[in-house]
């Protein structure tokens, strides 16, 4: 609910978003929240199998690196084997 009602506000607006979601969800909340949501820029999964080349690998953080690969390794294995 509150990612749908801050989608409703202008990108950027910051004073905005921390109101909405704070009156959704209390305070504490709300702060949780929108860092995640101002942090969670890494890629989809999906796409790096597609494509490695889209992550700018050596300029990473080893933690996000991490982070991406955990996140290679959950699509892939989520997926399973394909037949051929």
């Amino acid at each position: 609910m509150t990612a749908d009602v801050l989608a409703l506000l202008a990108d950027g607006d910051a004073d905005a978003a921390y109101l909405a979601a704070a009156g959704l969800v209390g305070e504490g909340a709300a702060v949780e929240y929108l860092t995640w949501r101002r942090e969670a820029d890494l890629p989809d999964p999906a796409a790096v199998v597609a494509d490695p080349t889209i992550v700018a690998w050596k300029s990473l953080d080893p933690s996000r690196v991490w982070a991406v690969l955990a996140g290679v390794v959950s699509y892939s294995t989520g997926r399973g084997t394909i037949e051929s």
